[in-house]
């Protein structure tokens, strides 16, 4: 009798312990943990205006998983400093601004595993170009478009990469990025 109280504890915790393990694999893939990896490799790191990035996004995940997309996009940011006066003092915040952002679908709504997407992006023809943020009119606009080009020889250069990711609906998102350099021809 002892033996099979003790028999059927035991198949109790084992199948305790099953359950837990199926939500411990549940919990991780929801957080990103264990659901594999991708990678993106470009034929080059350096680019000028107007150049085709050409590359592949390599998909490497640990199961069949269903996504709603997969996407390839040129981003690029760069760092702007702002001042708040606080305590009649000027305080300088530095926060990061996109300022291109070219997405691409390369996978719509499918299950992958392991899967090579082969992308092709263009860079902007005016990648190197000043960026205006003065749109106001009037003789407003025209003082603040003459500080803003005063500053534009202190501001911070762009910032470019390459990222993809894979839209996994109720789990994090895989992802990967490239940072590469845009120059003047």
């Amino acid at each position: 009798m002892a033996n099979d109280w003790l028999r059927d504890v035991g198949e109790a915790f084992e199948r305790i312990g099953r359950g837990a393990k199926a939500v411990a694999d549940d919990v991780r893939k929801v957080v990103g943990i264990g659901v594999g990896t991708i990678k993106l490799e470009l034929q080059q790191l350096d680019y000028t205006p107007g150049d085709v990035i050409l590359g592949e996004l390599r998909l490497q995940l640990s199961e069949p998983t269903d996504a709603k997309r997969v996407v390839v996009a040129l981003v690029g940011t760069r760092d702007k400093t702002t001042y708040d006066k606080v305590d009649g003092r000027r305080i300088p915040r530095t926060h990061t601004e996109t300022v291109y952002e070219l997405e691409r679908e390369v996978g719509g709504e499918a299950r992958y595993l392991d899967e090579v997407l082969p992308f092709e992006l263009v860079v902007p023809s005016d990648a190197t170009a000043p960026r205006p943020e003065i749109t106001s009119d009037g003789w407003v606009g025209d003082v603040a478009r003459i500080v803003t080009s005063v500053a534009s020889a202190v501001r911070k250069p762009i910032q470019w990469r390459v990222v993809a990711f894979v839209d996994i609906p109720w789990r994090r998102n895989v992802k990967a990025r490239v940072d590469i350099g845009v120059v003047e021809r």
